[in-house]
């Protein structure tokens, strides 16, 4: 044969993306070597065609290449492609080979197929992978497994089937359930036995929260934001989250107070909350409900037992606080307890 000719490789990439078998065959003619890395890749991680798929595995091509390990099977698996994965496996692509780049431009270190199909929600992509041999609980360099990313797809059937396929549950799965607000994830996972009190670490994605946030935390104070529900946070308190780990040195109950969650304090109270705790400014519960003016939540520490007469930032009482911020009702009820031996 003569010596391979040289290659027009943009004519060759678009015979690959665009499924021109008949080129690609008089290029291998010609002395192509299939494995040959082309534009940084090789040359099945440009391939869409099936047609062109089975072509150059059936011309040798390797379906385990991959720079970096960002082989045609993971690349695939992440697009969702179910037809080009199901030939990449009858193939013997492997399951389990997992990126080992460390740029984190495409994907973290420790990456794989299951991974990423399960992030990106793709449930029949996921069942192929599985009976492909894929570990379930192999984990990325952030020690997050298959179901940790595919809580963030709130497709409560694909977390099903990864723990019923033998997943474990990394200690900080309940993190995408409760960022987004998703009711049945987390009531399901926290049924299964998921830590309701896990921090926040700083290495996760895209620093959405600050060091050490608590998942309480974070769902007592996005309420109402963006619809977010209350019942998160009733859920993890339910799951046995601690009522008294503080949110950015803000106790739980003090943040429920302060803005006027009346269900929320009362869950925390219920659940061992200490209504007497300081924020960093002095402040209790109970000064935090006054100087808002909110009457439910004022009503209810007071039943409680949270004490009128502390003083909180500079140096005022909630009854104080109260009368300066025009909260008339709230100071009368204030006012009430007072007089009542406690």
């Amino acid at each position: 044969m003569d010596r391979a000719p040289a290659l027009d490789e943009r004519r060759l990439t678009e015979a690959l993306t665009e499924g021109s078998v008949n080129l690609l065959r008089d290029y291998i003619e010609r002395g192509w070597d299939v494995n040959r890395p082309l534009r940084g890749n090789y040359p099945l991680n440009f391939v869409d065609s099936l047609d062109v798929m089975r072509f150059l595995i059936s011309a040798g091509a390797d379906v385990n290449l991959g720079i970096r390990n960002r082989t045609p099977l993971l690349l695939n698996s992440d697009h969702g492609n179910e037809t080009l994965v199901m030939v990449l496996l009858k193939s013997k692509a492997n399951p389990n080979l997992a990126y080992t780049g460390k740029d984190r431009q495409d994907f973290l270190y420790g990456t794989t197929p299951l991974m990423r199909a399960a992030a990106q929600g793709h449930v029949n992509v996921v069942k192929r992978l599985l009976s492909g041999g894929a570990d379930v609980n192999a984990v990325d360099e952030r020690e997050h497994n298959a179901l940790w990313h595919a809580t963030d797809s709130k497709n409560l059937a694909l977390i099903k089937m990864l723990i019923e396929a033998g997943s474990k549950l990394t200690d900080d799965v309940l993190f995408w359930p409760v960022y987004n607000g998703d009711e049945k994830t987390t009531e399901y996972l926290i049924r299964h036995g998921a830590n309701a009190n896990v921090t926040y670490r700083k290495f996760e994605p895209r620093d959405l929260f600050p060091a050490k946030e608590t998942l309480l935390g974070y769902a007592i104070r996005s309420i109402g934001e963006f619809d977010y529900p209350p019942t998160i946070a009733l859920q993890l308190l339910r799951g046995g989250a601690n009522p008294n780990v503080r949110w950015l040195n803000r106790p739980p109950v003090n943040l429920a107070a302060f803005n006027g969650f009346t269900e929320i304090a009362r869950a925390l109270i219920k659940a061992g909350a200490d209504i007497e705790a300081r924020d960093s400014s002095g402040n209790t519960a109970l000064g935090e409900a006054a100087a808002q003016g909110h009457v439910s939540v004022t009503k209810l520490l007071v039943s409680a037992g949270a004490k009128v007469n502390v003083r909180g930032r500079r140096g005022k009482t909630p009854i104080d606080v109260a009368r300066e911020e025009g909260h008339l009702e709230v100071a009368k009820i204030l006012e009430r307890a007072k007089g009542k031996p406690r």
